[in-house]
């Protein structure tokens, strides 16, 4: 199944600024927002969360901090549609 992805801009720019904040090891977080079976929209992206442990290879997420942050996403009706490591989304 193909899909349309929908980024929002100011969800890049957050990747942007958490990637740029982390430029030597992994970073992650929760992408937030809907989809159906046409497109998918991200809305909102998390971070790994402040005591999250990063290395080169790979993330370990900051289970509170990022249940907190989805709490809080739900409350909009946003869900997580994934997970993104390290992403440089394209832009079209």
């Amino acid at each position: 199944m193909e899909r349309k992805v929908y980024l929002k801009s100011n969800s890049y720019e957050k990747m942007k600024q958490l990637t740029a904040a982390y430029p030597d090891v992994e970073n992650g977080g929760l992408l937030f927002g809907r989809m159906n079976p046409s497109w998918i929209k991200i809305l909102d992206v998390s971070d790994a969360g402040e005591k999250a442990i990063r290395t080169k290879t790979g993330v370990v997420f900051e289970v509170n901090y990022l249940q907190q942050y989805t709490q809080e996403r739900l409350r909009e009706d946003l869900f997580v549609i994934g997970h993104g490591i390290h992403i440089q989304p394209l832009l079209v």
